[in-house]
């Protein structure tokens, strides 16, 4: 699929929903990482930007590192994996995970707001357009 590139860390797109700060989401290509939150409250903010209608008309997602984001101890709750695909995959969209962007030692730029094509079946994201000039 292609799209722009839009999104960054899931509880300040998370915060800035509803907002003049998060820019219409429909047709885009949805970045998005975190770090240090347990996968239930990951469930409740992807719960939170759907119902908000954030979600509507994203055609994708390249998710970035989910670092330290693991269940608490003694507690049971959805694997990582299964909330962000039940949340972001909906209805076929494509979900690319573990991009090298985000929190973690290794941190590709990776440019928001530039066009893209999102291709999951090779595990990759290639920008369709120059990004410096």
């Amino acid at each position: 699929v292609r799209g722009r590139v839009l999104g960054g860390n899931l509880t300040l797109v998370h915060y800035a929903a509803g907002t003049p700060f998060l820019p219409s989401l429909r047709g885009a290509i949805l970045f998005l990482e975190e770090v240090n939150e347990p996968p239930y409250k990951i469930d409740g903010m992807l719960a939170h930007l759907d119902l908000a209608g954030a979600l509507r008309g994203v055609r994708g997602a390249a998710l970035g590192r989910f670092v330290h984001c693991v269940p608490r101890p003694g507690r049971r709750e959805l694997p990582l994996r299964d909330v962000l695909l039940d949340h972001l995959g909906a209805g076929g969209a494509p979900v690319l995970m573990g991009l090298a962007a985000g929190h973690g030692r290794r941190n590709l730029p990776l440019p928001l707001g530039a066009k893209a094509t999102l291709d999951p079946g090779r595990g990759c994201l290639v920008y369709d357009e120059g990004l410096v000039s």
